[in-house]
């Protein structure tokens, strides 16, 4: 859990603070953090009740697929996207 809010954290840094004003700043980021709080509790109840119906293994294999598809999309993005979080 603590990895996904440091790459939320980054992702907000990169993309929110770059594209609002400095009046809209604290809104914008506020909401994203209420956003990505809730998505987390959301994904962790799915995954403990997939837990508790199915296995423990399951929720690790459904984290499993979603590393390899994440890595996929990432092997796919445009270079400069990548260079552009670089220097960030």
């Amino acid at each position: 859990m603590a990895f996904a809010a440091q790459g939320t954290s980054s992702a907000t840094k990169l993309y929110l603070v770059r594209f609002t004003s400095e009046e809209e700043r604290p809104d914008y980021l506020a909401v994203s953090n209420v956003f990505a709080g809730a998505l987390g509790v959301v994904v962790a109840f799915v995954f403990g009740t997939l837990s508790h119906l199915q296995g423990a293994v399951w929720p690790i294999w459904c984290i499993v697929a979603m590393n390899i598809v994440a890595g996929v999309y990432a092997l796919r993005l445009d270079k400069s996207v990548i260079r552009a979080s670089a220097r960030a």
